[in-house]
């Protein structure tokens, strides 16, 4: 059924308009995949160089095997990645089959493991994933979350992106030199973690700008359709 009365269709409109705003301002936060790594640490043979579940570009970082602490890995872009103290225990080839970012790992129970993306934008947010194959719990600030795990010893640990099973994601703000820290820690019950890598993507959100301009749009439409009630 369409308006009959101009100051009604306005008002539907305007409506409509305030709707879309709100709308865009919910769900406007979206990330835009920069990079990530697979720890493949001697394992060449199990090289993953494709997308993560951000849609990041994954670099293997095959640089021999052993413990490692305070290392900076280039991962393109700009971004560095610091394997920081505590260092990982080792690392251990996965059960799943070559071509996925967990034919390989990294393993550590000293708590919590902290890694540093660094060359981001200072102030800006940034979501972060962590692959597991065990039961890990990452960090970033005062946001943890846990991935359950999918790994059984002797089982091929191949398959999908199980958000919550096979990796995490968490949000977190570049500091003021542009870093940003994720820890990794076995998760309760458990002694170790096996953390097959990680990514990170950036989020953005509306200018606030754009968004008053829209609201005060809206706000106008409704303004026009109450006058045009009054004197109709």
């Amino acid at each position: 059924m369409g308006c009959r009365r101009s100051h009604k269709c306005a008002g539907l409109v305007a409506a409509a308009a305030i709707a879309a705003v709100v709308g865009a301002g919910a769900g406007a936060a979206h990330a835009t995949p920069l990079t990530g790594a697979q720890f493949n640490f001697g394992k060449n043979t199990g090289n993953f160089s494709g997308t993560g579940a951000l849609g990041e570009t994954i670099v293997p970082l095959a640089v021999g095997n052993g413990s490692f602490s305070n290392v900076s890995f280039a991962l393109g872009g700009g971004i560095s990645l610091v394997i920081n103290s505590p260092a990982f225990n080792g690392t251990g080839a996965g059960t799943a089959a070559a071509g996925t970012i967990y034919a390989n790992y990294a393993f550590g129970n000293l708590s919590p493991n902290t890694l540093t993306f660094e060359g981001l934008t200072a102030g800006d947010t940034y979501e972060v994933a962590g692959y597991a194959q065990t039961a890990d719990t990452f960090t970033v600030g005062t946001n943890s979350v846990t991935a359950t795990g999918a790994y059984t010893p002797g089982s091929p640990f191949v398959g999908a992106y199980t958000l919550g099973v096979n990796y995490a994601t968490l949000n977190g703000t570049a500091d003021s030199s542009g870093d940003l820290v994720l820890s990794v820690a076995p998760a309760t019950g458990h002694t170790n973690f096996r953390i097959a890598g990680v990514g990170i993507a950036a989020v953005s959100t509306p200018e606030p700008a754009s968004m008053t301009m829209m609201l005060g749009g809206a706000a106008g439409l409704m303004l026009l359709a109450r006058r045009k009630r009054l004197f109709a």
